[in-house]
């Protein structure tokens, strides 16, 4: 997230401004803004192989004014900011930090639920394509809205370059994954006699889960799982999970 002017922020006790910035320190990311004044130009990668290099991929832009307020995302699920947002002219903004959040969810005990709501309104392609994907899972098809957001927020965004084993053979699942772009094949030994010998069961491609039944089930993997191209995924590892 990009801004060319200093943000405004509500005047606090010297204690609660200390806290604002300690929380700033930590993480970076935990924090929205609310425009108080000016105009801002919002600028996103829309298309769900955003950050793939693919030419494919979209780019949005908003415009945003007094009033409006944007960081929400990464607030409440604590993600990499996925916009850039730059001011047009002179502009102030109040900054609500994690620390303060939770003072406010004291009081008024469903704020954090309206933001939830209010996500849903985005035009999120990416999460889109996560959910449609995901809903094939048995387990996770049935599951509340609210719910659903929360684990597709908890996924990470990695890559592999060609030739990266992403599962070796008998060794404990830890984490799903969705592939974004990219080949994975699914490898066994052919002839254990002829040593190196591989035998391809399978390849995967765009939209593929990968391993959900042994992730949930915490069991090992049956074969290699080997990139044949540079792949970028979404990953859900167990310590996100839980």
């Amino acid at each position: 997230m990009k801004q060319n002017d200093e943000p405004y922020i509500n005047p606090q006790a010297e204690d609660d401004e200390g806290d604002d910035e300690d929380d700033a320190k930590k993480d970076p990311d935990r924090f929205m803004y609310f425009i108080r004044k000016g105009d801002f130009l919002v600028t996103i990668e829309s298309n769900f192989s955003a950050g793939t290099g693919s030419d494919d991929a979209n780019i949005e832009q908003k415009k945003l004014y007094d009033g409006d307020h944007f960081g929400e995302i990464g607030l409440i699920y604590g993600l990499k900011r996925t916009a850039t947002v730059i001011s047009q002219n002179y502009g102030s903004l109040a900054c609500l930090t994690q620390s303060s959040l939770e003072e406010l969810s004291k009081k008024f005990t469903s704020i954090k639920m309206q933001f939830k709501n209010y996500i849903f309104k985005y035009n999120d392609t990416l999460r889109a394509f996560l959910e449609m994907e995901m809903d094939k899972i048995t387990y996770f098809e049935p599951l509340n809205m609210i719910t659903k957001q929360e684990l597709l927020y908890s996924m990470e965004r990695r890559t592999y370059d060609a030739g990266s084993v992403i599962f070796k053979q008998n060794k404990t699942i830890d984490r799903l994954i969705v592939i974004q772009s990219g080949v994975v094949e699914i490898e066994v030994d052919y002839d254990r006699r002829l040593g190196s010998e591989r035998f391809v069961i399978e390849r995967l491609t765009s939209g593929a889960v990968l391993n959900h039944q042994c992730f949930l089930l915490e069991q090992k993997a049956e074969a290699k799982y080997v990139c044949q191209t540079n792949v970028s995924c979404y990953e859900l590892s167990y310590e996100r999970f839980s």
